[in-house]
Formats: structure tokens, C-alpha cells, sequence
């Protein structure tokens, strides 16, 4: 991952989760005054994981390489299949939607 590089943009489809092994990530609101950082994520920490696993495929936040390191992806819809899997076999039948 590249310095400043953009991962996720706001309000944009997340198709692709990020695993990040070491550098940082940057969580930033983008509002009319200017940007605001609201969160970091480092070695360990899953990039655009949140919004995939709750049922959303967007955020309102950008996510940009702070800190230059190293990450593997995995596409956004595998891991929610795979999530999806882990559940029904740990809890004994499919996952009810939530209204």
C-alpha cells in the first residue's frame, strides 16, 4: 500500500475489504469545513469490514493510506459469504434478515 493511496471513498460501493498487516489507515470525515480525522487502523485491523458485515456496501467516510506498509484484500461479497457460512454452521440454520 502506497502513501496516501485511496482505499475506500465515501459513499462509494466497497467491493473490496482490506487486512491490514502493518502501515496505517486513516478514517476521515470530508465536510464542508474541511477534513476530519475520526479513526485509525493498523496492523490486524480490517478496512471497510464494518459496513459490509452490518448489510451496507458504503460508508460515509474516506479511508486512505496514512502510514505506507503492507495489507491483503478479499473481496467484499466473498466475506460477507463467508461470514454468512460461519454463522449458520456455529448457530444451526440460515441467518434471518433484519427489518
Amino acid at each position: 500500500m502506497l502513501l496516501r493511496q485511496m482505499l475506500i471513498a465515501p459513499h462509494t460501493r466497497i467491493d473490496t475489504v482490506y487486512l491490514v498487516e502493518s502501515g496505517i489507515i486513516s478514517v476521515t470525515n470530508d465536510g464542508a469545513s474541511g477534513r476530519v480525522e475520526i479513526g485509525l487502523i493498523g496492523r490486524e485491523g480490517l478496512v471497510g469490514a464494518s459496513p459490509i458485515l452490518l448489510g451496507d456496501d458504503r460508508t460515509p467516510y474516506t479511508h486512505f493510506v496514512q502510514a505506507a506498509g503492507h495489507m491483503r484484500s478479499i473481496d467484499a461479497q466473498l466475506l460477507l459469504g463467508l461470514a454468512e457460512a460461519e454463522y449458520d454452521r456455529l448457530i444451526g440454520g440460515p441467518t434471518a434478515p433484519i427489518d
